[in-house]
């Protein structure tokens, strides 16, 4: 790495960091004048950056067992967004400090919405430390196998068992996270399909970060330059998990409009009054419709500018998800966002902080990674 490089990661470090600074001093300053604002903030921004770390170590997983060797200059970056597991995984569980303020079942007055014991501090306290120490356990041995692997000194057999192995235990345990931190938030609803509907929002997510981190480096920093064909292979992954994600959210609608229970449209009839429609249905555009119709065509999925605008629409809609998800149960209306954006802001300048520095540091890997599509 030259000295000019070095001075631009340095520069860069400094102003990502004073953003997360800002961000926390919003939030502080929030607990004071808007504690349900900003703890619903600082949910939907921690749960968001899990989201987007887990992505890192699934995909490395996807890639294994598929065998797509395509995707192996990809590794840099899949390792460097699995570094945002561990602390992600803090910011959340402290999550719990302003529990009374989010959760029903937390509060002192909170009889019969226990659900049998399943809910409250004690055993969600309990529950989420197991889970999300498997999932940071999980993730470093997914990273410390992707850097033997591209080091050639593990084989592709170890790989494949270890990837199958966290397939398995990603699929529970990211259900487990769903209930217990934001389908709680309305304690009488429930979703046998959230799970599935949170997984689809990591994916969607997940694979945005991954094409913008690919793509918009690889000529001002050096990550090395993608063929058109794993460009391509990265606006099929977008267009297919976009896809996926506005099935799920169409899915989960259908069965609760068809059933007709209030106990479960209660989720959606909130989301549709008090000024919550419009963002309600953005939502489903900016995660569904645009990469669905932008990236319809195969032409378009080789077009690097093309598949970066749509990756970063979708990133700002798996925001905007997240937020769904989580204020309308906090407060009556959509508010003005400064509260809810400090957590945000912080969330966002730490996940560049962590993800593109290394990834920039990490590009004679990338260059040096095969090409075999």
């Amino acid at each position: 790495m030259t000295l000019t490089s070095e001075t631009r990661d340095s520069r860069l470090t400094r102003r990502l960091l004073s953003l997360v600074a800002l961000g926390l001093l919003i939030f502080l300053v929030g607990l004071i004048v808007a504690p349900e604002r900003a703890w619903g903030g600082w949910l939907a921004a921690s749960a968001g950056l899990f989201s987007l770390g887990l992505a890192g170590p699934f995909f490395m997983a996807m890639f294994a067992l598929t065998r797509a060797r395509w995707a192996d200059p990809l590794r840099p970056i899949l390792e460097a967004m699995g570094t945002l597991v561990t602390p992600a995984a803090i910011a959340l569980y402290l999550t719990l400090l302003g529990s009374s303020t989010l959760y029903a079942w937390a509060s002192s007055d909170a009889h019969g919405v226990s659900h049998n014991g399943w809910l409250g501090i004690v055993p969600v306290a309990i529950r989420q430390a197991v889970v999300l120490a498997a999932f940071v356990w999980l993730s470093r041995r997914m990273i410390q196998g992707s850097v033997r692997r591209r080091e050639g000194t593990e084989s592709e057999d170890a790989e494949l068992l270890r990837s199958g192995l966290f397939l398995l235990a990603f699929a529970f345990l990211i259900s487990l996270v769903g209930i217990d931190w934001l389908m709680s938030l309305d304690v009488h609803w429930y979703s046998t399909m959230y799970g599935v509907y949170l997984f689809a929002g990591t994916m969607v997510g997940g694979i945005s970060l991954i094409a913008i981190l690919a793509i918009v480096p690889s000529r001002p920093l050096t990550l090395g330059s993608l063929r058109e064909s794993q460009i391509h292979d990265l606006g099929k992954l977008l267009f297919v998990w976009g896809f996926f994600w506005a099935y799920i959210w169409f899915c989960q609608w259908m069965l609760i409009w068809y059933t007709d229970i209030p106990e479960e449209a209660s989720w959606y009839t909130i989301r549709m009054q008090n000024g919550w429609k419009g963002l309600f249905y953005l939502d489903l555009i900016l995660n569904g419709a645009v990469p669905f119709l932008v990236l319809l065509s195969a032409g378009m999925k080789k077009k690097p500018h093309v598949v970066v605008r749509v990756a970063a629409i979708v990133l700002i809609g798996r925001a905007l998800d997240l937020f769904i998800l989580v204020t309308p149960v906090v407060v009556d209306r959509p508010p003005s966002g400064l509260w809810e954006f400090g957590p945000v802001l912080a969330a966002g300048a730490f996940l560049f902080w962590k993800v593109l520095v290394p990834a920039r540091a990490s590009s004679s890997l990338l260059a040096e990674a095969p090409l075999s599509s």
